[in-house]
């Protein structure tokens, strides 16, 4: 009777190494992934907290969450980069009353601390333009 209790215990015993080798890769690879997806997580929030814009014309100079573009005959705006990385501006999207009227706002890239114009648009008084990033930081201005 000794000798097998003995034997059901190595069986028991090479049973249980057998399932942790097997289940040790499987949570080493979920761990792997969740601390991967964390990492990214990471990076895009810091990529939100590091972008900031606003949009502004010379006569009426705004740099608060909501600003204002004169009405004007050439209905020109500018789009200032107020973060600390570079955005590309073809992918700002550019949304006047709620509809985009143009995805792609120029090429090249605006770097932090410069600006651009965009006259492709027809504006009228009470208008309200919102430029939105592709990592969905947001500037809004009201046109009067």
């Amino acid at each position: 009777m000794g000798f097998g209790i003995s034997i059901a215990t190595a069986i028991l015993a090479i049973g249980l190494i057998l399932i942790a080798t097997v289940n040790y890769e499987r949570v080493s690879d979920s761990c792997e992934l969740l601390q991967g997806a964390r990492d990214v997580q990471h990076g895009r929030m810091l990529s939100v907290l590091d972008t900031g814009i606003e949009i502004y014309n010379t006569s009426a100079c705004s740099y608060e969450d909501r600003g204002e573009v004169a009405d004007s005959a050439s209905d020109i705006f500018y789009i200032k980069n107020t973060g600390t990385v570079s955005i590309d501006k073809s992918e700002l999207i550019v949304l006047v009353n709620g509809r985009i009227v143009n995805q792609a706002a120029g090429s090249g890239w605006l770097y932090p601390g410069k600006e651009f114009p965009t006259t492709t648009f027809t504006l009228d008084s009470g208008d309200v333009v919102k430029v939105v990033t592709a990592n969905a930081r947001s500037a809004c201005a009201e046109v009067v």
